[in-house]
């Protein structure tokens, strides 16, 4: 009975992850509105940019974006992916999402980051390295 109710938690353990990376696609479907680009620079000086800096327009399996970043726009279209996993962040594990298009690869924080912050989001910021080595940070929003 013991060995029952554990294989029991683990199961009901799995399917709460798959739930939360299937809200998290849900949540992307849509189009969204870059409102804020920052790049670090080397030296430690970074680049704030605010305004209407381009769009996000995810459908179940395609990508179409477009951006200014630093005064280059970066625009493509293609397949995307969303990967979850568990991280360690001091004495407890967090999600983690990773979105991937275009040969690129962010980190996709959404809304406060707060316990399923990923249902029905209208806010996430993505964090990458550009093709000029240096990391950077959008902001988006539904």
């Amino acid at each position: 009975m013991k060995y029952l109710c554990s294989i029991l938690v683990l199961f009901s353990l799995m399917a709460c992850g798959e739930n939360d990376l299937q809200n998290a696609k849900d949540s992307l479907k849509g189009n969204w509105t870059v409102n804020r680009i920052y790049t670090e620079t080397p030296g430690g000086n970074g680049q704030n940019q605010t305004g209407n800096l381009g769009t996000f327009g995810f459908s179940e399996t395609n990508l179409n974006y477009s951006f200014n970043k630093g005064g280059i726009v970066k625009n493509g279209q293609g397949a995307w992916t969303l990967k979850r996993e568990l991280v360690n962040s001091g004495f407890v594990k967090v999600e983690k999402y990773t979105l991937e298009f275009d040969g690129l690869s962010f980190v996709c924080a959404f809304g406060d980051q707060t316990d399923d912050a990923e249902k029905n989001a209208t806010k996430i910021r993505l964090e990458g390295i550009g093709n000029d080595g240096n990391p950077f940070q959008m902001w988006l929003e539904k």
